[in-house]
């Protein structure tokens, strides 16, 4: 995997380099900064009451464990971001395999993928539409706008 600590980037107005220490926090960026607050606009997908799933491209996702420590979820969500560069790095297929099965490790560390972390017996519905799901109501009962939050979809009708 390539180091990216020796790469040029950009300065901001106040002479620091994107991407270093401070300059990824929303206050140091310069005002007609696109993704003024952080580095990835964060997008708001209706979720569903239990707090289970968000909804995204219309599919159910799982979020989340609730239950894993702050430190705990850091060190996946690092993992697991170094596992998707390797993906994108990968120059055969054995480094693509191996960089997809830690993608798989981090997602499941997260509580994302593998078994279920809420124990009241619920399947899992992850990857379903939400009128296909024990989520129909509420997805039914959800204003027009949240739902085309979630299907990726202009809330608003044509003219």
């Amino acid at each position: 995997m390539p180091s990216f600590g020796s790469v040029s980037r950009p300065r901001t107005r106040d002479g620091l380099r994107y991407g270093a220490g401070r300059c990824l926090l929303a206050q140091s960026r310069p005002a007609h900064h696109p993704a003024g607050q952080g580095l990835m606009a964060r997008k708001d997908y209706p979720e569903t009451p239990d707090g289970r799933y968000f909804v995204a491209k219309s599919r159910l996702w799982r979020k989340t464990d609730p239950r894993l420590d702050d430190a705990t979820r850091r060190a996946a969500v690092k993992a697991l971001m170094q596992a998707h560069r390797a993906v994108r790095f990968a120059k055969d297929e054995d480094e693509t395999r191996a960089a997809r099965d830690a993608v798989d490790a981090a997602k499941q560390a997260l509580g994302e993928r593998g078994p279920v972390w809420w124990d009241d017996g619920a399947p899992d519905e992850g990857g379903c539409h939400p009128k296909n799901s024990s989520y129909a109501q509420w997805w039914a009962d959800l204003p027009a706008a949240k739902r085309a939050a979630g299907t990726g979809k202009d809330a608003t009708p044509p003219p």
